[in-house]
C-alpha cells in the first residue's frame, strides 16, 4: 500500500499555519500575521484550552500529528492549526497574557502529504462526513465523569468538552441508572 504521507518531525519555525484554513471564514476578519491568527485561534476557537493541556500532560501528543504540505522550505498546516497554535503561543505565553509557564517544544510530528488533493480529501472526510463519528453527548458525559472520578483534574477534562462540569453532573445520571444493554433479537426469531 502506498501512503500519501510521511510521518516525520518538523521544527516549529518551520510550520506555518494555514490562513485558508475553513475555521477562519467563518468568524476571523483580522490580518494575516501570524500572532493575530494565534490569538484568535486562543481565544476564538479554544486553543487557550489546548495550551493548559499540553502543560497539565507535560507532552504534545504524538499520537496526534498535524497534517502539512510543504511550500519551498516551510510546511503549511493544513489540520491542527489549533494544536500548532498552542504550541507557538507556548513559546512565549506572557505575550498572549497566557497565565501558563513556559514551554519550550523544538519540533512538532507532522503527516507530510505528497498531493494536496489528497490531502484537502483526507481533511474533508475528518471534519465533515460520518466517516468518523464523533462521541455524543451522552458519552461524553460518561468519560467525563469516569474519569473525574478517577481523579482527573477539571481543566484536563476540557479537552472532551470546553464545559466539563455539566457533563459531570450527566454522567453522575447515568452512572447511577443502571442501563441494561439491549438483546438483539435475530429477525427471523420474530417470526416462528
Amino acid at each position: 500500500m502506498n501512503k500519501n504521507y510521511v510521518a516525520k518531525e518538523v521544527k516549529l519555525d518551520d510550520l506555518v499555519l494555514d490562513k485558508e484554513n475553513p475555521r477562519f471564514a467563518e468568524l476571523y476578519n483580522g490580518s494575516s500575521k501570524e500572532s493575530d491568527i494565534v490569538e484568535y485561534l486562543l481565544f476564538t476557537e479554544a486553543a487557550e484550552e489546548l495550551t493548559k493541556a499540553i502543560v497539565d500532560a507535560d507532552e504534545f501528543y504524538y499520537d496526534r500529528p498535524l497534517w502539512v504540505f510543504k511550500v519551498d522550505e516551510k510546511y503549511i498546516v493544513k489540520d491542527g492549526n489549533r494544536r500548532c497554535a498552542a504550541v507557538k503561543a507556548l513559546q512565549t505565553p506572557s505575550k498572549y497574557n497566557l497565565d501558563l509557564p513556559r514551554y519550550e517544544i523544538d519540533k512538532i510530528p507532522v503527516l507530510e502529504y505528497h498531493n494536496l488533493s489528497e490531502l484537502e480529501k483526507r481533511i474533508r472526510l475528518e471534519h465533515t462526513s460520518n466517516l468518523f463519528k464523533k462521541w455524543g453527548r451522552i458519552a461524553k458525559a460518561i468519560e467525563v465523569y469516569r474519569l473525574f472520578k478517577s481523579g482527573s483534574s477539571l481543566e484536563s477534562l476540557t479537552e472532551i468538552d470546553s464545559k466539563p462540569k455539566e457533563f459531570i453532573k450527566i454522567g453522575s445520571f447515568y452512572s447511577r441508572v443502571q442501563i441494561k444493554p439491549i438483546q438483539y433479537i435475530k429477525t427471523n426469531q420474530l417470526f416462528r
